[in-house]
C-alpha cells in the first residue's frame, strides 16, 4: 500500500515515531527536539493536529500494518514456547512457572497490564476464558516426598 500525498520527511518520521511510542505527545517531541523545552500543553496540540492530518492516519496505519506483518511470526512463535512451558511444568506439578507462563501469555495477548497496581485495590483483569491449574497441597508433597524416599531405599 503507498501513501497517496507525499509526506514531508517530519510527518514520515512522526507517524513512525507514533507507533513506536504509542504516544503522539512524546512522537513530536522526538520529531521536533526543540519541543522537549515546550509546556506539555503546547506540546500535545501540535501533536494532536498532526495525528489529524488525514496523510499522516494513514501512514500511521501502514506502519503499524507492515509491524503486524512482521511480529506475527514472532507472536506465534513465543506463544508455542509459552505452550511448551506451561504443559511440561504441569507435567511435572510445579505449578509456579506455569502460572508465570500464563501471565505472560495473557501481557503478550494483550488481555491484561503488568503493571497493574498492587494492594487492596488492585483490578482483577476479565480474560475471556478461565485457565484451571491444578496445584498441588502440602499433603501431596509430602507423599510424593515418602513414595519417593521409599523407592530410593528399595534400590
Amino acid at each position: 500500500m503507498e501513501t497517496i500525498t507525499q509526506l514531508s520527511p517530519r510527518q514520515e518520521q512522526f507517524a513512525m515515531e507514533f507507533v513506536v511510542t504509542g504516544n503522539a505527545s512524546e512522537a513530536y517531541r522526538r520529531t521536533y527536539p526543540r519541543a522537549r523545552n515546550w509546556k506539555e500543553g503546547s506540546v500535545h496540540v501540535n501533536a494532536s493536529k498532526l495525528l489529524s492530518n488525514a496523510n499522516v492516519q494513514l501512514r500511521v496505519e501502514e506502519f503499524k500494518e507492515g509491524a503486524r506483518s512482521r511480529h506475527g511470526v514472532i507472536i506465534d512463535s513465543v506463544v508455542a514456547e509459552y505452550d511448551a512451558i506451561i504443559k511440561m511444568a504441569l507435567e511435572m506439578k510445579q505449578p509456579s512457572p506455569a502460572i508465570k507462563a500464563i501471565t505472560k501469555k495473557a501481557e503478550l495477548y494483550g488481555l491484561f497490564d503488568k503493571h497493574l497496581r498492587r494492594g487492596k485495590d488492585r483490578e482483577i483483569p476479565k480474560c475471556s476464558e478461565r485457565i484451571i491449574v491444578n496445584f498441588i497441597s502440602p499433603e501431596d508433597k509430602l507423599e510424593d516426598k515418602r513414595a519417593t524416599s521409599a523407592q530410593n531405599r528399595l534400590l
